[in-house]
């Protein structure tokens, strides 16, 4: 996801918002040539660019699994029923 489709994303609403992108007039492949240089030269900004859906899918991940934990803990030992008894008036 981050190293295909979002930088796709970001490239495509980029050239209709703001316009021809610098580094290859309107193509696509110029951006990922320069997401990948950007790489491997240790570029913080295309390091979060790629990485950040994984992290946040990680962090998803952790919220959601301590709440279905917390879940199965309360399902462990279900509370007894209850019978309603019903009280009949005394009559003499």
């Amino acid at each position: 996801m981050g190293v295909v489709a979002l930088p796709a994303l970001i490239f495509a609403v980029g050239n209709t918002v703001i316009g021809t992108y610098a580094g290859g007039a309107h193509r696509l492949g110029s951006f990922y040539g320069n997401l990948f240089a950007d790489l491997a030269g240790g570029s913080v900004i295309a390091w979060t660019l790629v990485i950040g859906p994984y992290v946040l899918l990680l962090l998803l991940r952790l919220l959601f699994s301590g709440r279905a934990a917390a879940d199965e803990d309360a399902d462990d030992e279900p509370e007894p029923v209850r019978e309603r008894v019903r009280k009949e008036p005394k009559v003499s």
